[in-house]
């Protein structure tokens, strides 16, 4: 405390210059227009570059955690093209079209499309597309997205097409297990837009959950190899002599707002070959 009172003894000429000089601004701003005014726009103009700076500097310490996020995407995408690009070599005509697919299976043509509309809570869900006649977009084509198979067209308009998805009832897929190549036929029970189940399976067909299901190649319009799901659940059938197996499917339809469509150029040739054969 002496120390205190020291302190202003010292500096009481100083203190009280202080004071009165607060003071004489206090009155000299609260009892001029202009001078407040003027004291007023100075204020906000050290307000606004302090502001400015606290963002620029809030910002550039921002980037590390944006440049790590992109980082981050960047290494995911690079997962995903290599991932791809293995897929291809494995199955050449199951994901994207390029030029070297394309030089590799002459016979598909690819379409590239919106989704503008679709459903995933009623029996018979439907997707509506951008892309119709005048595109070159033509009914049976197959509709797939990064992640797998969507469905089928099964209706075209000049400018629009409808697709008719995994996730309907009234959709029939020809499938088999990747691993062991058993055919089976893929249907939707109308419940979860997640699953799907498939049929036709022997039991004694070696199956595993977590076992890929692909296109097999039996429908002209649908080429061989195209992802579909991933086998989540075997039980035996009631009636016996086969599985009941339900199917984890590779498209969120949730999410599906880009989709190819795959043209089949040999796919009239070879139905007009097996027509006869299936009248018999």
């Amino acid at each position: 405390m002496n120390n205190f009172f020291q302190f202003l003894r010292r500096h009481t000429t100083t203190i009280i210059f202080i004071i009165l000089e607060a003071l004489a601004l206090a009155l000299v701003f609260t009892g001029n227009d202009y001078h407040r005014a003027a004291y007023l726009s100075s204020a906000n103009v050290v307000t606004g570059s302090i502001n400015r700076l606290t963002s620029s500097v809030g910002k550039y310490f921002a980037l590390a955690t944006a440049n790590e996020s992109l980082a981050e995407q960047n290494l995911a995408l690079q997962q995903e093209v290599a991932a791809l690009r293995a897929q291809l070599m494995a199955v050449p005509d199951s994901v994207w079209p390029d030029i070297p697919l394309q030089a590799q299976q002459p016979s598909l043509r690819y379409h590239a499309a919106k989704v503008i509309g679709s459903s995933t809570n009623r029996s018979r869900n439907m997707i509506t597309i951008d892309r119709g006649a005048a595109n070159g977009v033509k009914q049976d084509m197959a509709v797939i997205n990064p992640q797998g198979v969507v469905g089928l067209v099964a209706a075209v308009s000049q400018h629009f097409a409808l697709v008719l998805p995994i996730i309907n009832t009234s959709s029939r897929l020809s499938v088999k297990i990747k691993r062991q190549n058993h055919r089976g036929q893929l249907l939707w029970d109308g419940m979860s837009p997640q699953r799907a189940q498939l049929s036709d399976i022997p039991e004694h067909a070696t199956v595993d959950i977590g076992d890929t299901v692909i296109t097999s190649g039996a429908s002209a319009f649908f080429p061989e190899g195209l992802v579909v799901g991933t086998i989540s659940a075997i039980e035996p059938d009631r009636n016996g002599g086969f599985f009941d197996i339900d199917i984890d499917l590779a498209v969120d339809y949730n999410a599906v707002y880009h989709v190819y469509l795959i043209e089949n150029l040999a796919a009239q040739e070879r139905n007009d070959l097996e027509k006869p054969a299936s009248d018999e």
